[in-house]
């Protein structure tokens, strides 16, 4: 979309974004393309390679700010 709308951010595919959003932010950092067609759906977050997933994000109640 960035470069459509005449911003090329360098990205050759949406798997260099996922990359990049791993790099950056933890709670992506066990998801890559390669992952999901080997296992599948993963439940976001996946904060590692080695996480399965988190299926029930909220078990313990909804955080709330303060």
């Amino acid at each position: 979309m960035a470069r459509r709308l005449g911003y090329d951010m360098g990205f050759r595919d949406s798997s260099d974004i996922m990359r990049e959003m791993a790099r950056v932010a933890p709670v992506f950092s066990g998801l890559s393309h390669e992952r999901l067609e080997r296992e599948g759906g993963l439940q976001w977050p996946v904060p590692s390679g080695s996480s399965p997933g988190t299926p029930i994000l909220y078990a313990d109640g909804f955080p709330r700010g303060g």
